[in-house]
């Protein structure tokens, strides 16, 4: 590449000594030959630099996190979060849908009171320790066996005076006082043990309740509030147990997953 430029200024000086004839046929010459050279290397530059951002893509793609539940990790794309530590190795952890918990749900509206609108309701994950019993899909049947277990849902509201998760629990709790008082529960009346706010591992603020029932039955639900420009998104995450002595033993793989959570899928 070097000896080209030099020749080709060779013969255009020996065209200015000659003639003009030659000395125009050289020019043209060294136009031509330089505009070929260029082009070679604008588009040998270009195919290089197309590689290089088609690896580049390929790479990125091939990086990226996978969506959904993958061993000890779930991320939501609808929903935008994750959680990177659930407890795999010892539980057994499912995707569901609504028509796996419609009838807990139905269940509810029947000791509330209230109706429950399930196509405003998103089931995502079902959890339930390996040595407690086999994987049983329905909640409803979850709840009667009284297997422990990890619930995650998403309420979506289109219509609400809440603003902050806080405002959501408060609202429950005084639900609950209200059917306590007039013994709607009967004789499972609940007692809220302790209650609070929450960090997502992002610094989103949440807000939790512990309830326990006459009958021992003690879960934990951490709340976190997320809003589009006309709907409100509730993200429900709930630890149960039969009683005092499972929901201790389980009650640290459910900190430990939470703490995890954050509001994205990278």
């Amino acid at each position: 590449m070097v000896k080209s430029p030099i020749s080709l200024y060779g013969v255009y000086q020996y065209g200015m000594l000659k003639n003009g004839t030659l000395k125009m046929l050289s020019c043209e010459k060294t136009v031509i030959v330089f505009l070929l050279c260029l082009l070679v290397m604008l588009f040998s530059c270009g195919d290089e630099s197309s590689n290089n951002a088609l690896d580049s893509i390929t790479k990125e793609n091939l990086s990226l996190p996978k969506l959904g539940l993958h061993g000890s990790e779930y991320r939501n794309q609808r929903y935008l979060f994750k959680l990177l530590d659930l407890p795999a190795n010892n539980w057994t952890i499912r995707e569901i849908s609504n028509k796996n918990t419609i009838d807990a749900f139905l269940d509810w509206e029947e000791i509330f009171g209230f109706k429950v609108e399930v196509n405003e309701m998103d089931s995502l994950l079902l959890m339930e320790p390996v040595i407690e019993s086999d994987f049983v899909y329905q909640l409803v049947d979850v709840l009667e066996n009284k297997i422990p277990h990890i619930l995650i849902w998403i309420e979506k509201q289109t219509v609400s005076d809440i603003n902050t998760p806080k405002d959501y629990v408060e609202g429950l709790l005084e639900t609950i006082e209200f059917l306590n008082e007039v013994g709607a529960l009967k004789k499972n009346a609940l007692e809220v043990t302790d209650q609070g706010k929450i960090l997502s591992a992002d610094r989103v603020g949440g807000y939790y309740y512990d309830i326990i029932a006459d009958d021992g039955r003690h879960s934990k639900a951490s709340l976190f509030m997320r809003s589009t420009s006309n709907t409100f998104y509730i993200y429900h995450y709930d630890l149960w147990a039969p009683d005092q002595a499972s929901y201790e033993k389980y009650l640290q793989t459910f900190n430990q997953m939470l703490s995890t959570l954050a509001f994205n899928t990278q």
